[in-house]
């Protein structure tokens, strides 16, 4: 592993954050108003079906309802990935609504339901995926390089389970190993230890 081993990867993992936050954006700009329509839609249909006048536009501030608790779901979403549960999880209006895989019965016959509102919610998710995009973005230094080469063709040399404080000069070049998951780290006996995956070798570029 060298340093320019590492420094491609690092561009390669920006680019890629990059890449991904701006579909995110693009989908968000997309789905936010396609959310709304299709909950003025519904909203607006029972009332229509059952022939009842209403002297103002129920469905739209109904779906300005909806849109609101699809903010707070982005901010749910949003906190989950500041605390490292990318994946969000599923939504707890998905549940309320029995629509979520832990929802029984329902959860199997109401696919069109489903697919729905997995739509919807996909605007506020992308809006805070891409929010975090700069937060995933990787700054570091020239000596962060040095270090993390230097570590890493340490353990690729060992091949084992080390403690961190081994490196305690090297710990930006640690902490670039750990952000591009080039290593593993536990802790054992109140201290934590490094290695890098097996099978990984010294050339990993």
């Amino acid at each position: 592993m060298t340093e320019a081993d590492l420094k491609r990867r690092v561009w390669r993992h920006n680019a890629l954050q990059i890449a991904t936050g701006t579909a995110a954006t693009l989908w968000a700009v997309v789905m936010w108003p396609i959310s709304f329509w299709l909950m003025r839609f519904l909203a607006s249909k029972p009332f229509e079906l059952a022939d009842v006048k209403v002297g103002w536009d129920i469905g739209f501030y109904l779906a300005l309802v909806g849109l609101a608790l699809l903010a707070l779901e982005g901010v749910r979403y949003w906190r989950l990935i500041v605390a490292d549960r990318e994946d969000g999880g599923e939504s707890d209006f998905a549940d309320i609504l029995g629509l979520s895989p832990g929802g029984g019965a329902l959860y199997y016959n109401v696919g069109g339901a489903h697919i729905l509102v997995h739509l919807m919610l996909s605007a506020p998710r992308m809006t805070a995926q891409a929010i975090c995009v700069p937060r995933r973005l990787i700054r570091t230094t020239s000596a962060a390089y040095i270090q993390g080469a230097a570590v890493y063709n340490r353990l690729a040399e060992e091949r084992k389970w080390m403690p961190l404080s081994e490196w305690s000069n090297c710990r930006a070049g640690v902490f670039l190993l750990d952000r591009l998951r080039l290593i593993w780290t536990r802790l054992e006996n109140g201290e934590t230890q490094l290695r890098i995956p097996p099978g990984s070798d010294r050339t990993a570029a």
